[in-house]
This record gives C-alpha cells, sequence and structure tokens, in this order.
C-alpha cells in the first residue's frame, strides 16, 4: 500500500512567547488539540498524570506544548493552513511543524510573520508531494 494511503504523523510544537508560564502554554495546547478534534484531526497529547523532572528531556516522549497529529497527505496542506491561522490569532505565538520521511527529517516554523506569507503554503505542498510518493 502507498504512503499516500496511511496517515503521516506530523508534531507540532507550540511556542506562547518569553512571559508565557507552562500552566498557559497547556492551555494553549488543550485549546489548539480540541480546534483540530473539530475538525476530524486524530491528535495525540503528552500524558498529563505524571509530570517529569523539570528540565528534563525525554527521549520520544513530547513535552508540554506539543501535540502528535496523524493526517493523510492529500489535507496536510488544509492541516497547516489551519495551524497557520491559528498561530495568527496572538502575538508572539510560534509554532514549530515536524516529521520524519525515511532517512529525512523536516521541520518548519510558523509565527504571524512566516504565516502571512506564501513560503509554508510552498513547502507544505513540496512536503505532501514527497510523502506521497515515499512507500
Amino acid at each position: 500500500m502507498a504512503s499516500s494511503d496511511q496517515p503521516h504523523e506530523i508534531t507540532v510544537e507550540i511556542n506562547a512567547g518569553p512571559d508565557s508560564s507552562p500552566e498557559e502554554l497547556d492551555r494553549l495546547t488543550l485549546r489548539l488539540r480540541s480546534e483540530l478534534e473539530e475538525i476530524d484531526v486524530p491528535v495525540r497529547a503528552p500524558d498529563r498524570r505524571a509530570s517529569p523532572p523539570q528540565g528534563a528531556k525525554g527521549a520520544g516522549a513530547l513535552a508540554v506544548g506539543s501535540l502528535m497529529i496523524a493526517v493523510m497527505p492529500k489535507v496536510l496542506p488544509q492541516v497547516v493552513d489551519f495551524i497557520q491561522k491559528w498561530t495568527m490569532r496572538a502575538d508572539g505565538r510560534t509554532v514549530k511543524i515536524k516529521t520524519q520521511i525515511g532517512d529525512r527529517s523536516i521541520e518548519v516554523e510558523c509565527s504571524a510573520v512566516t504565516a502571512a506569507s506564501g513560503d509554508l503554503l510552498k513547502l507544505v505542498n513540496a512536503l505532501t508531494e514527497r510523502i506521497s510518493k515515499t512507500k
């Protein structure tokens, strides 16, 4: 079965700005998760039952401010467009979108400034094409 027939996992990391608290970041993460689920995008979020030690960076674990979403390549541009618009709702907010395709990793950072340009959409279209070709 071709990769274009399978959902592709994307990590979304939210940065609410230098003056934000962990609680605010958690609220924003949950809000984005809820809004993505409203448009039928499957989302996984960090396990909030266990708190990692301060400053810890667990291998493979999602941190507060991160979501893992599974998207079909054909809807990836719409999901990124949604995240762009969500990012633009507040000053100082940035979002990193990361994925792995084969042995290559791709990371895109979106802020209110970059979200306004068409460059991000061009990159997402290229990413979508690459995912579709990967088996």
